[in-house]
């Protein structure tokens, strides 16, 4: 046995660790529900969004002259967001 290397001490990390385990284990579940919670909240989110926007949309293709002001701060968002993410090609 090296002379550097300590039993006592290796059975306490050895220790430490089966002990710390089941919280390990705890918290990544933890963690992937709270991941699968904040993707769900997000796109309810993304869909509200969306929602309003068709909606201004709508009214500016009406000429409602608050709602064209409302679709031109919008837009640039959802131009932006349609070319980092283009809507797939249907599947046929």
């Amino acid at each position: 046995m090296p002379v550097d290397v300590s039993l006592d001490e290796g059975a306490k990390d050895l220790t430490l660790y089966n002990d710390l385990r089941p919280f390990v284990l705890r918290l990544n579940a933890f963690a992937g529900a709270l991941d699968d919670t904040m993707t769900a909240a997000g796109a309810e989110a993304k869909d509200a969004a969306d929602a309003y926007y068709k909606a201004v949309t709508g009214a500016k293709d009406r000429s409602n002259p608050q709602a064209q002001a409302i679709w031109e701060d919008l837009k640039t968002f959802y131009e932006k967001s349609q070319a980092e993410n283009p809507t797939p090609p249907p599947v046929v």
